[in-house]
C-alpha cells in the first residue's frame, strides 16, 4: 500500500485564481511557515498545488500528502525522500531514492527515520518549500511536536507550508510571536463575486449580480458547494435552481455526509442535529438545545473544522455552514420530526427570555405547538408590530406563513400581518375571528389576548378613520394594563406604551391637551425604557405639535427634530416644525416642512396630521396675502375631514380658526362675528376664537365689545401665542381710541411675551404700527459687546427667563436635568455681568439678545 506521494498532486482548478496565489505568496514572503487551514472541499489543496506549479522564484518544491493510516515511520521516511527528490538528482540519491517507490523497511523505526530526516535537512543548500498536505490525518501529538521542532531548527533555506482541515496540535505560539508564522483561513479561500461569475461561465451559466450574491449567501463561498451548484443548474432556470440548491440536495448531502459527518463521534453528531434548528449559536443557546455543557465542544469544533462550524469575530457566537446546517436539519426531520418541533420550542423560549422578538416568533411558529405560538404572538410579536417596529418580526411571520395548523394561531398570525401591512378591512375580520377562539387559555394569556384584540381594533379604526375609536374604551385598556390581572406580566409592559400612546394621541385631537401631554410623556418614557424607538418618536412628534400650538416653539423644535433623526419622515413631526417656522415667520422653512409632511408616509396615526399640514399650507397662503386661495384650501380640508370621519374637535377648531383668519384678511368681519357671537354666552369659545371675534368686532367699529372680549385673555395669558395676539389686538383697540401711550404699552407687552420663543407671525398679521415695531426690533441696533459669547444652549435658557417657567420646567422643555439648567444660568449671569433673573432679562434686552 502506498500511503504517500512526493509529487505535487494533479488537482486542476476549473478557473485560474490569481487572487489566492498572490495571497499565498504575500503571506509566505517574509515568514518561514505558512499554515493553510479550511474545511473539506474549500479548495485548499488545489490552491496550494496551483501556486506551487506557478512559482517563478526558483524554489524547489517537496510535497508530502498524509493519509489516514500513516505511521510515524512512514511520515518521516516519505518527508525525507520528498526533500531529496526536490533538492538532488536521482543518481545522487541512489538506492535510497529507488526505495521511495515502495514502502520503507518494516524493521526501520520511526526514530531512525526521524534522525535520517534531520541529517537530510542539514544538506539543503537551495531555497526549498516543503508542503505537508492533509496534516489533519496526523494525530500523534508526539510526531507533531517533533515536526514543530524540526521546523524551528531548520536552515533558513527551508520554508514549510502546512495544509490541514483544522489547526494541528502543535505549539506554534513561538513562531507566531517571532513573526515567523503566517496563516490562510477558509474566509481567504472562499470564492469572491468575480470568481463565482467566472466559475459558472465555465459551465455555460451566466449569472446576474443578485444571483451571484444569493449563491455566496447559500454556500459561503465554499468551493465544492459552488462546483456542485454549477453542475446542477440549468442555464435557462437559474433562479429556480438556486432556490432548490440546499443542504438536502442529494449531491451536497452525499459529500457532507462522507467528508464531514462520517468522521464525527455519535455524541457530537447528536449535538449537531439537535442544534441545527438555530442559524447562529451562543454557548447558552447550544446548551439549551443540546442538553449539556457546550462551551468546550463548540470551541473544539470551530478549531478543528471551519466548514462544520465557525466562530464569529468576537468569539461570542458560532454558525454552521449554511449547507451543512440545512443538511443536518433535513436529517433531524427525517429521523425525529417530534424532536425537531420540541427543539424549535426550546429555541423560542430561549429567544423570548432574551427579548429577541423575531427569532422567538419564528421558532414558536415552527414548533407547531399552539400554546407556545399563542403565547409568543400575544406577548411579543403583536406588541412589537403595534409599536411600529415590527420589520424583523414581520420577516419571521412571512417565513412561517401556513405553519400554524391551529385556528387561534392562524387568526393571530393573520392579525399581526395585516396590522403591519395596514390592511384595515382584513384586520377587522381577523379581530372578530380571533375573539371566537380565546376561550380556555391560561389567565395571563387570555388577558393578553383581550388587550391585543382591543388594541388591534383601535389600530383598525385608526386605519379607517384616523382615530382609535371610543375614548372611554381606550381609557379602560390603559386602566386594565395598570391595575388588572395582566398588570405585573411582561406582556403588560409591552402593551402599556402602545395603549398610552393611543390615549395621548386621542386626547390631543379631542382638545384635552393637558391630559394628553401627561399620557404622551408617560408613554414616551415607557417606550424609551422598552427600547421602542418608533413609539417614542411618535409620542415626541405629538408632544411637539402640542408645544407648537401652545407657543413653546423651542421645545417643539427640539422634540420634532429628535423624532426625525430617530425614525425619518413623519407627517406629525413635519407638522410641528412647519408650525414653529410659521410662527417665527420663516416661511421658506415652513413651506419646506409642509411639502415634506405631505410627502411623508402616512403611519397608523397620521391621517389627521396630514389634514393639519394642509391647514398649515393655508396659513402660509394667508401670510403671503392670498386669502382666497387659503379659504379654498380650508374648504377642501373641511370636506375631507367630514368624509373620512377624521374631523376631531381639535381639527375642527383649527379649521374654524384658519377659515376665520381668511375671512378677516378679506375684511369679511360680519361673517366671522355672526359665526362666533352666539357662542359667547355659552362660554365655550376658546381664547383664540375670542381673539378672532374681537378682531371682527373691531373691524365692524365695535371697539368696546372688542375690548371686553379681550379682558379674560389679557388677565390670564393662557399661552404665549394667544397672549401675544390678544395684546396686539388690544394695541389696535387703543390706536382706534387714539391712546398712543396705552397702545405702545400693549405692543411692548406683546413683544416681551414673544421674545423668548421669537414669535413674529402675530406682528406680521397685525397692520400698522405693530408690524413696523416688530420689523424694527427684528433688525435690531448694534449690540454692545458681551464679556464672552453665549453658547447655543445658554441662549436657549436665556429665552425662557422672561416666562413664568421655573428651572425644573425649563429643564423638561430642553430635556435636561434641573442641575444642567442651573449650570447654564450661572454661566449666563457671569457673561452678562448680572446676579439674578430679572437683571439678566433686562441686560439681554439691552444687548438685543431678547
Amino acid at each position: 500500500m502506498d500511503g504517500w506521494t512526493s509529487h505535487i498532486p494533479e488537482s486542476p482548478s476549473p478557473i485560474d485564481r490569481p487572487r489566492v496565489r498572490d495571497l499565498l505568496s504575500t503571506r509566505l514572503r517574509h515568514t518561514r511557515v505558512l499554515l493553510v487551514t479550511a474545511g473539506a472541499g474549500s479548495g485548499k489543496t488545489t490552491a496550494v498545488a496551483e501556486w506551487c506549479k506557478r512559482r517563478a522564484f526558483g524554489e524547489r518544491i517537496a510535497w508530502v500528502s498524509v493519509t489516514r493510516d500513516a505511521s510515524p515511520a512512514h511520515f518521516w521516511w516519505q518527508t525525507r525522500h520528498a526533500l531529496l527528490s526536490a533538492v538532488v538528482s536521482p543518481s545522487t540519491v541512489g538506492g535510497d531514492l529507488a526505495n521511495s517507490a515502495g514502502q520503507p523497511p518494516v524493521t526501520r523505526a520511526g526514530k531512525a527515520e526521524l534522525d535520517r530526516l534531520r541529517r537530510t535537512i542539514t544538506m539543503i543548500g537551495a531555497p526549498t518549500i516543503l508542503v505537508v498536505d492533509d496534516l489533519h490525518y496526523l494525530r500523534d501529538v508526539g510526531v507533531l511536536e517533533q515536526l514543530r521542532d524540526l521546523i524551528e531548527h531548520a536552515p533558513p533555506d527551508l520554508q514549510v507550508v502546512l495544509v490541514s482541515r483544522s489547526d494541528p496540535a502543535m505549539r506554534l505560539h513561538r513562531l507566531r510571536i517571532r513573526g515567523e508564522l503566517a496563516e490562510v483561513r477558509a474566509r481567504d479561500l472562499a470564492f469572491d463575486t468575480g470568481e463565482v461569475t467566472r466559475l459558472f461561465a465555465e459551465y455555460d451559466v451566466t449569472l446576474s449580480d443578485p444571483q451571484v450574491r444569493a449563491l455566496l449567501d447559500r454556500t459561503d463561498g465554499w468551493a465544492v458547494g459552488l462546483r456542485l451548484a454549477a453542475m446542477s443548474l440549468e442555464p435557462d432556470a437559474v433562479d429556480q435552481g438556486i432556490t432548490r440548491f440546499t443542504g438536502d440536495e442529494r449531491t451536497v448531502m452525499e459529500y457532507l455526509t462522507g467528508e464531514v459527518l462520517s468522521h464525527v463521534p455519535e455524541p457530537v453528531r447528536r449535538f449537531l442535529l439537535r442544534t441545527s434548528v438555530a442559524e447562529r449559536l451562543t454557548v447558552s443557546l447550544a446548551e439549551s438545545l443540546g442538553g449539556g455543557t457546550a462551551d468546550a465542544l463548540l470551541a473544539r469544533l470551530a478549531r478543528e473544522d471551519e466548514l462544520m462550524i465557525r466562530a464569529t469575530r468576537d468569539g461570542r457566537e458560532y454558525a454552521y455552514h449554511p449547507l451543512l446546517r440545512e443538511m443536518l436539519y433535513h436529517q433531524l426531520s427525517l429521523e425525529d420530526g417530534a424532536l425537531r418541533d420540541q427543539q424549535h420550542g426550546r429555541a423560542a423560549a430561549w429567544y423570548a427570555a432574551g427579548g429577541d422578538v423575531a427569532e422567538a416568533t419564528r421558532h414558536a411558529l415552527l414548533s407547531r405547538d399552539p400554546e407556545v405560538s399563542v403565547r409568543v404572538l400575544l406577548t411579543m410579536t403583536i406588541p412589537e408590530i403595534l409599536a411600529g417596529q415590527g420589520d424583523t418580526a414581520m420577516t419571521a411571520l412571512r417565513e412561517t406563513a401556513g405553519r400554524g395548523g391551529d385556528p387561534l394561531v392562524d387568526a393571530l398570525h393573520a392579525a399581526a400581518r395585516h396590522a403591519y401591512e395596514r390592511d384595515a378591512a382584513s384586520l377587522s375580520a381577523d379581530v372578530d375571528e380571533t375573539g371566537r377562539h380565546l376561550a380556555g387559555l391560561p389567565t395571563d394569556v387570555a388577558e393578553a389576548g383581550q388587550t391585543a384584540l382591543s388594541l388591534l381594533g383601535m389600530t383598525s379604526s385608526v386605519l379607517r378613520t384616523g382615530g382609535a375609536g371610543d375614548l372611554d374604551e381606550v381609557r379602560n385598556v390603559v386602566r386594565r394594563l395598570r391595575e388588572g390581572a395582566l398588570a405585573l406580566s411582561p406582556a403588560a409592559a409591552r402593551y402599556q406604551p402602545v395603549a398610552e400612546t393611543h390615549l395621548g394621541v386621542e386626547l390631543m385631537w379631542t382638545g384635552q391637551t393637558a391630559e394628553s401631554e401627561w399620557h404622551l410623556r408617560a408613554a414616551a418614557d415607557n417606550a424609551e425604557h422598552q427600547r421602542l424607538e418608533g413609539l417614542r418618536t411618535q409620542c415626541l412628534s405629538h408632544l411637539a405639535v402640542l408645544d407648537a400650538r401652545n407657543g413653546a416653539l423651542a421645545s417643539a423644535r427640539h422634540r420634532a427634530e429628535s423624532a426625525l433623526r430617530e425614525v425619518g419622515d413623519t407627517a406629525t413631526a413635519h407638522l410641528a416644525l412647519a408650525q414653529v417656522s410659521l410662527q417665527q415667520a420663516d416661511f421658506d422653512q415652513a413651506a419646506r416642512h409642509v411639502v415634506l409632511g405631505l410627502a411623508a408616509d402616512e403611519s397608523m396615526m397620521d391621517r389627521r396630521a396630514h389634514l393639519a399640514v394642509r391647514l398649515t399650507a393655508a396659513e402660509l397662503l394667508l401670510a403671503h396675502d392670498a386669502p382666497a386661495k387659503a379659504a379654498a384650501t380650508v374648504a377642501q380640508v373641511r370636506a375631507e375631514a367630514e368624509e373620512t370621519q377624521a374631523g376631531t374637535p381639535l381639527l375642527r377648531h383649527w379649521i374654524d380658526l384658519v377659515e376665520a383668519d381668511a375671512r378677516l384678511a378679506g375684511a369679511d368681519y360680519a361673517t366671522v362675528a355672526e359665526q362666533l357671537r352666539d357662542r359667547v354666552g355659552d362660554g365655550d369659545l376658546l381664547p383664540a376664537e375670542l381673539i378672532r371675534l374681537a378682531q371682527a368686532e373691531l373691524g365692524l367699529g365695535r371697539t368696546k365689545q372688542a375690548e371686553q372680549l379681550l379682558q379674560p385673555i389679557l388677565a390670564e395669558e393662557p399661552t404665549s401665542v394667544a397672549a401675544v395676539e390678544a395684546w396686539l389686538v388690544q394695541a389696535a383697540v387703543q390706536d382706534r381710541r387714539h391712546d398712543e401711550a396705552a397702545a405702545e404699552d400693549a405692543r411692548r407687552h406683546a413683544m416681551d411675551l414673544a421674545a423668548p420663543e421669537r414669535l413674529r407671525l402675530p406682528f406680521l398679521r397685525t397692520p400698522g404700527k405693530s408690524r413696523r415695531i416688530e420689523l424694527a426690533v427684528d433688525a435690531g441696533a448694534a449690540a454692545p459687546a458681551l464679556l464672552e459669547a453665549l453658547t447655543e444652549r445658554e441662549l436657549t435658557v436665556l429665552r425662557y427667563l422672561p416666562t413664568m417657567r421655573g428651572n425644573t420646567e425649563i429643564g423638561e422643555c430642553m430635556f435636561v436635568s434641573v442641575n444642567t439648567v442651573k449650570s447654564h444660568l450661572k454661566a449666563v449671569y457671569r457673561k452678562l455681568a448680572v446676579s439674578n433673573r430679572r437683571e439678566a432679562v433686562n441686560r439681554a434686552r439691552e444687548l438685543h439678545l431678547l
